[in-house]
């Protein structure tokens, strides 16, 4: 049988059923079941917002139960750079390094605007909630908020309407929701806002809200480094801008008002960084010090490819199943490459700035080291949506159940990994 178009999200409703159900009179479930179906059909973000925060709130409590084999949730869930955040959000930045077990460290590297909110948060909450908590739950209601604006972003870039087997929307809750990458989206981490941040810009620009989506991007650009990739898609839209207004002749009767419209975008998308960086300048005399302290990291620039193929060829997989497990070298660079080929799929699907937002994002990260790959993948937004897409669209019930169980599999194994300290989660 033919398969049917998939309606905006906005004029998704559950479907009707009959009303004869046995002790239940046919006027109160047609109430009952027509309230969900109007506030799906009225408020779909709203509707899918809320449904995300409950699943979340169930998930971090399987991750609570987890905790308690492992110490406890407080100490458990706030892991490996958490502790640099909430250090920033309660002291601000560091004057001059500090010594510490990886030698001279400073939270430089860590970008202002998640610290600042957390900061925010942790101060409107009462005392005995702690930073920890506060966190947690800054980072649930941002990545509520990415998969709602990510559920938007797949219905109007016509992902798939007419091969869909099972409602577009359920099958995207379903899988944001068991995504391994949920376990850094649910600690007190800035992948979260970045994810938000992402989709919110991403979305703005295909709606054609160009300041909104420069407004997004200065955000996005003060929350972590690979932010600043979504700079250059904003300018490409707007050379395309300029072009299209060119061809048609207006360029000459408006250049004051075309000009505007690029030049105020792009001025605004960095806007974020060139702050950081200014208060870096002013703060302790090196704007770019956030570059600089990779290095007490052991992170040195080198070309991407490099670094990759030492990972390939370093044929350390056993490492992530030793006792103590240690960092993989083999294992990292497999998430890179995985991502690489999976921007590059973007690519011949004419998907260009997905395919820049995911390749050049890994490609950046790989030229200084290997170390977090695989949570720079797992919580890259754009690799999330092209996953989707790619096993999702026509997938049989059957088999969207099976992915389900290998995601919820998948993320299990790693909040056990997490809890137990492993080096490839750092």
């Amino acid at each position: 049988m033919p398969q049917q178009p998939l309606p905006h999200l906005s004029s998704v409703a559950v479907p009707t059923v009959e009303t004869e159900r046995v002790g239940v009179p046919p006027a109160l479930w047609e109430t009952k079941r027509g309230s969900g179906a109007r506030m799906w059909r009225v408020h779909p973000a709203t509707s899918t917002f809320l449904i995300l925060m409950a699943l979340s709130g169930f998930r971090l409590l399987v991750y609570c139960v987890i905790a308690r084999s492992f110490g406890g949730a407080t100490h458990v869930l706030c892991n490996y750079d958490c502790a640099w955040y909430e250090m920033t959000a309660r002291a601000g930045y560091d004057l001059a390094p500090h010594g510490d077990i990886y030698s001279n460290t400073a939270n430089w590297a860590f970008f202002p605007l998640y610290p600042l909110l957390l900061a925010t948060v942790t101060a409107i909450m009462p005392a005995s909630v702690g930073m920890s908590w506060a966190g947690i739950l800054l980072s649930t209601v941002c990545f509520a908020g990415f998969g709602t604006l990510g559920g938007l972003y797949l219905q109007g870039s016509g992902a798939g309407h007419t091969t869909w087997r099972v409602p577009m929307p359920m099958a995207w809750l379903g899988l944001v929701s068991l995504w391994p990458g949920d376990l850094y989206f649910a600690f007190p981490y800035s992948e979260a806002l970045y994810a938000l941040l992402m989709m919110a810009s991403l979305l703005a620009l295909t709606q054609r809200r160009v300041l909104r989506s420069a407004l997004a991007s200065a955000a996005l650009t003060a929350t972590r480094p690979p932010g600043v990739m979504m700079v250059p898609v904003i300018v490409a839209d707007r050379l395309r801008y300029l072009w299209q207004h060119h061809r048609a002749g207006t360029l000459r009767k408006m250049p004051v008002t075309a000009l505007s419209h690029v030049l105020l975008p792009v001025a605004l998308a960095p806007l974020g960084l060139f702050a950081f960086m200014a208060y870096l300048r002013w703060h302790m005399g090196d704007g770019l010090a956030f570059i600089h302290v990779q290095a007490t990291w052991n992170r040195h620039d080198l070309p991407p490819w490099l670094f990759l193929w030492d990972g390939l060829t370093a044929n350390d997989w056993s490492r992530v199943l030793a006792h103590p497990a240690r960092e993989s070298l083999s294992v990292e660079a497999s998430f890179g490459i995985a991502g690489l080929a999976l921007a590059l799929h973007q690519l011949l699907r004419r998907r260009f700035a997905e395919a820049w937002l995911i390749g050049a994002s890994i490609l950046v990260a790989s030229s200084s080291g290997l170390q977090s790959m695989p949570r720079f993948v797992l919580t890259n937004p754009i690799v999330i949506l092209a996953l989707f897409r790619l096993g999702a669209t026509g997938a049989s019930p059957l088999r969207l159940t099976l992915i389900a169980l290998a995601l919820g599999l998948a993320q299990l194994l790693l909040v056990l990994a997490w809890c137990v300290g492993a080096p490839v989660l750092s």
